[in-house]
């Protein structure tokens, strides 16, 4: 494979994860609010030694899905100026060996 074929495959993998990273974070933005909404309700009944095992836990979930979504946000801008970066390489050197 070519060094130009490279570079576009490259930024075919890289859009179709970007695509990827942009459904899944439009997916948990949409489900974790009604997911929270159903944890309060919950909470508010859900009372001994069980209970609180699963608060820890749903906490703890709910934590890390924040993360992850802050990550995804940190890491799109930075996808994209690889992706530009990329594209910009195809662009001017077409004819890369």
């Amino acid at each position: 494979m070519s060094t130009a074929e490279n570079l576009k495959y490259l930024a075919a993998a890289l859009e179709d994860y970007q695509a990827a990273l942009t459904r899944q974070t439009g997916l948990l933005r949409s489900e974790l609010p009604p997911l929270q909404s159903s944890w309060r309700a919950l909470s508010e009944v859900y009372e001994g030694e069980a209970a609180e095992q699963f608060r820890a836990g749903w906490l703890r979930t709910e934590r890390l899905f924040e993360d992850y979504l802050g990550a995804i946000e940190r890491l799109r801008p930075l996808l994209g100026q690889r992706l530009d970066a990329l594209r910009e390489a195809n662009r001017t050197h077409p004819d890369l060996p």
